[in-house]
C-alpha cells in the first residue's frame, strides 16, 4: 500500500471537523489551521492532527488541502493574496473546496491553480454535520479529469458517494440548484 496523503484541513469547524476526524481515522495525517473556535481545532489535535500557524504553512506542507470554508470572502482570504494557498502550495498539490461557493469564483481559481501546476476541484458537501461526523456524507465534485485523478482517493476516504458533475465550478453549481430545490421545497410544506 502506497504512503497516504499528508491532509491540510482549512475550516474544522462544524463540517469540516468531521471530515479531519474521519480522515485521522483512515490514517491519514492531517494538519489544522486555527479558526475563532478552538473546539473543533483542539478536538482533532487531541485525536492526533498537528496545527499550522498559518495558511501559507499548512499550504506548503500539504499534498492535499481541504478547505471547507463559511462563506465566499473566506475563501478569497484563504486562496488569495501572499499568504494563500494559491501561493504556497506546491507544484502538485491537490486542492479540495468543500465551501458552498460561486462557480464562476471557482472556474477563476480553478485556472489560477492550474496556471502554478495546482489541481482544484469544486466538491460542496450534501448533508450535514452528522454525515460528515459518520463519513456518510455525499459530494458533488466539479473538475477536469487531471484533478479528480489527483482527489479521488482523498474525496473517497471521507465520503460516502462521490459524484463527478463535469467541469470546474460544476460541484457548486450542482450544489446551488440542490439548495434551490430543498428550499422551495421546505417552504411549499410549511406554507400547506
Amino acid at each position: 500500500m502506497s504512503e497516504l496523503q499528508k491532509i491540510g484541513l482549512i475550516g474544522a469547524g462544524l463540517m469540516g471537523k468531521g471530515i479531519g476526524k474521519i480522515l485521522l481515522e483512515k490514517g491519514y495525517s492531517v494538519a489544522v489551521v486555527a479558526h475563532s473556535n478552538r473546539g473543533p481545532i483542539d478536538d482533532l489535535i487531541e485525536r492526533g492532527a498537528t496545527e499550522a500557524a498559518t495558511v501559507a504553512e499548512l499550504a506548503a506542507a500539504a499534498q492535499v488541502i481541504i478547505t471547507c470554508l463559511p462563506s465566499i470572502p473566506s475563501v478569497h482570504a484563504v486562496f488569495e493574496g501572499p499568504d494563500g494557498i494559491l501561493e504556497n502550495a506546491a507544484s502538485g498539490t491537490a486542492i479540495i473546496d468543500t465551501t458552498t461557493s460561486d462557480p464562476e469564483l471557482t472556474q477563476v481559481l480553478a485556472a489560477q491553480a492550474a496556471e502554478k501546476g495546482l489541481h482544484l476541484v469544486d466538491a460542496p458537501l450534501l448533508g450535514g454535520p452528522k454525515m460528515t461526523w459518520e463519513g456518510t456524507i455525499s459530494i458533488v465534485v466539479g473538475g477536469d479529469e487531471a484533478a479528480m485523478a489527483a482527489c479521488s482517493s482523498v474525496l473517497g476516504a471521507f465520503a460516502a458517494s462521490v459524484f463527478h458533475a463535469g467541469g470546474a465550478g460544476s460541484g457548486h453549481t450542482a450544489k446551488l440548484i440542490n439548495n434551490a430545490v430543498t428550499l422551495t421545497n421546505s417552504a411549499i410544506l410549511y406554507e400547506s
